[in-house]
């Protein structure tokens, strides 16, 4: 049974606010230095905060910031989610009437897909679109400017996690590379700019730190205590993060639920102070830390690291934690201040580093003088964003097997195919979690018939994601496959198996489904096997049946991923995806705990991720078919540098992604798989070209 906590996230910070941005026209504003373009940001900021009393600055410490009317400072939201898209969150405002303007936003792949590109340049550009759709949304008072997500950079260490969905995969590097290139299209061109840094948003990278387990083992993740090594820490949990703030120059932090070794994040000066400001640069410019939500009660009330909440409130703000999603510091820091345990010096200085955020934001400045502020509704679901969506859904997805070339499938004209599988007409969950209203979903059944439009198209359900496998329901099934010449599964696990506080308990295909693809198998048809869901389960048995002729996994597509994967198995793409995660037999997990966090093996534990597991995995990390053949040469070594030309002999029309692995001669460590070293994307599959990858010593 799991220890439940108590809730204690206000209901206050769940309210949305209507989003208004400050007048610097009009008294009082207009009289502030905040208001003088020509300072400094840090001075701006500075400036405005010393005129806020201690009871406006505590007021002014959560997320559901009421701002100082008396100043002219609106009320503002700290809260805004688009991991994938403009999602729903306290910080957007989506208008009810789906069809009406920003009713809906583009709705790109889940983060997992992105993973499986390897594309660096397809972050950037997919966090950029979701930038200047964010700034629409704020433009018209509909969002915040401050984004919680798309940066969960968390480490996919265990395969039953349910927000692995969430992350680009279980390498650091990608992970890495991944926080870099999202922070720099989240926040645009100029924030790389030494003497005049303004953003587009700011970005925030979480959870921070080692945050990769929902509920297992009897807790959950707000009283979970990683008990990690330093080893392990430098390996997987702290490099993606390092890279996010040092290299790509985030804004903001987030703590994370769990406390690491006994000391929850929210409250270790070591975390927050020596390492993420001092060593990494977080306070370069003035940048702030946020808590996840609810996480600065946890210290106490889950951790019991502190006393109470007051005491909570006060370890946390003194160790670097600035921003508190939720309200332990609004309803505690003035007993803290009775008490001794903080002072008001150290609350101006958390306020004054979010507003310093909002200065850099161009919060203050006139909206003629700011191209973002130019933005609408007209910039939302552009037909650039639409195109954008297609083509990283077409490059995520996935080929594991192929026997015998059944895929590409040709000559469909007059054919019947039928689709069958839980995901056949699947709106919603071809999105994942944390996602917002779409201003369309392509269900794969009416992909199929837009895609094989010479073929027939007839379709059933069969069974559903999970539970008891219904006769009935699977024998209608099997007649309408019978009646067809191609058959494609489309299955999986989806949200209702896997999300946010919501971890597998296995990751074997579920029973009912893999009965059902065993005996579509069985009736001597062409059959496809498409796997939906973040999270990998075991096609083993698929692997291994000959009646199943291709295995594709597909992820949470988007909004246009069905279109994308029906014209993958016409041919008319190639499939270019690497999976991003190992696919580990389904017995993996009886042989170690999800809170078990140790990454590398021993005589009775088989490691972790492609780097330290032992076993041989059903699909290993970074694998993927293509349609075509290729030849790959190393050409004569230059320091750190690995340059392999790729001769690919294909008149296909998307490139395939490869990867460089090296590992020290003189390893210190157990190490059973050298480490991903650096990864690229020719620009054109048809000749033979360059594709760099640079390697970076540590």
């Amino acid at each position: 049974m799991l220890i439940k906590r108590a809730i204690t996230l206000s209901p206050l910070a769940l309210q949305h606010v209507n989003f208004t941005f400050p007048n610097c026209s009009t008294l009082p504003l207009s009289t502030l230095p905040v208001c003088d373009t020509s300072l400094d940001f840090y001075t701006r900021a500075t400036s405005l905060v010393a005129q806020f009393t201690t009871a406006e600055l505590i007021n002014n410490t959560v997320n559901h910031a009421p701002g100082v009317p008396r100043l002219g400072i609106p009320q503002y939201q700290w809260w805004t989610e688009a991991l994938h898209g403009v999602a729903r969150s306290p910080g957007v405002n989506f208008n009810p009437d789906a069809a009406g303007e920003f009713g809906c936003a583009t709705s790109f792949p889940q983060v997992i897909n992105l993973g499986a590109t390897f594309d660096d340049a397809l972050y950037e550009a997919v966090a950029a679109h979701i930038a200047n759709e964010t700034r629409a949304f704020s433009n018209a008072g509909r969002a915040g400017l401050n984004m919680y997500s798309p940066l969960n950079i968390n480490a996919f260490r265990d395969p039953r996690w349910g927000r692995g969905q969430e992350t680009v995969g279980e390498d650091p590097l990608h992970l890495s590379r991944y926080a870099v290139r999202v922070v720099r299209g989240l926040q645009g061109p100029a924030a790389q700019d030494e003497a005049n840094p303004r953003l587009t948003l700011a970005a925030t990278c979480k959870h921070y730190l080692a945050y990769d387990l929902e509920a297992s083992a009897g807790v959950e993740r707000y009283q979970f205590d990683a008990l990690v090594s330093n080893q392990d820490l430098a390996d997987l949990h702290l490099p993606q993060f390092r890279a996010c703030v040092r290299d790509g120059g985030a804004t903001t932090l987030m703590t994370s639920y769990n406390a690491v070794n006994g000391v929850p994040p929210s409250a270790s000066k070591y975390y927050l102070e020596t390492l993420a400001r001092d060593t990494w640069g977080l306070d370069k410019h003035h940048n702030y830390v946020t808590s996840d939500c609810d996480a600065v009660a946890n210290v106490y009330d889950a951790h019991h690291y502190a006393a109470d909440y007051v005491h909570a409130a006060a370890a946390s703000l003194n160790a670097g934690t600035d921003l508190d999603c939720g309200a332990t510091y609004r309803d505690s820091l003035a007993a803290a201040l009775a008490q001794n345990l903080t002072d008001v010096a150290t609350i101006r200085r958390a306020v004054t580093r979010m507003y310093g955020s909002l200065v850099r934001l161009g919060y203050f400045d006139a909206a003629e003088a700011q191209p973002l502020r130019q933005l609408g509704w007209k910039d939302v679901n552009a037909p650039a964003a639409q195109k954008l969506a297609y083509e990283a859904a077409a490059a995520s997805i996935t080929l594991l097997k192929n026997r015998q070339s059944t895929l590409p499938l040709r000559e469909t004209a007059g054919k019947t195919i039928a689709l069958i599988g839980p995901y056949t007409n699947a709106t919603f969950a071809l999105r994942g979690n944390y996602a917002g209203p779409s201003p369309l979903v392509i269900t794969p059944f009416d992909a199929a018939r837009r895609t094989f439009s010479d073929a027939h198209i007839v379709s059933a359900n069969g069974t559903s994601i999970a539970g008891p496998y219904d006769t009935a329901t699977a024998s209608a099934a099997l007649a309408t496959a019978k009646s067809a010449d191609i058959i494609v599964y489309a299955g999986g696990i989806d949200p209702t198996v896997e999300g946010e506080s919501l971890d597998r308990r296995d990751i074997a295909w579920p029973a009912n489904q893999l009965r059902l693809i065993q005996e579509l198998a069985a009736l001597g048809k062409v059959l496809v096997v498409v796997q939906f869901g973040g999270g990998q389960v075991d096609g083993a048995l698929l692997k291994g049946d000959d009646g199943v002729g291709a295995l594709v996994w597909a992820g949470y597509p988007g909004q246009s991923g069905a279109l994308a994967l029906m014209d993958i198995l016409a041919g008319k793409r190639a499939p270019a995806g690497r999976l991003p995660i190992t696919q580990y037999p389904a017995n993996y997990t009886h042989a170690l705990r999800e809170t078990t966090m140790a990454l590398r093996p021993t005589a009775t534990y088989p490691g972790r991720t492609y780097k330290w597991y032992t076993g041989t995995p059903t699909f290993p990390f970074g694998f993927g078919l293509h349609y075509t053949t290729f030849r790959a040469s190393i050409a004569p070594p230059a320091t750190y540098t690995i340059p392999p030309p790729l001769a690919l002999h294909t008149q296909n029309t998307h490139p395939s992604p490869t990867s460089a692995y090296s590992s020290p001669t003189r390893a210190q460590w157990p190490r059973t798989t050298p480490p991903c070293s650096s990864h690229a994307t020719p620009t054109d599959p048809r000749h033979t070209r360059t594709a760099r990858s640079w390697v970076t010593p540590r």
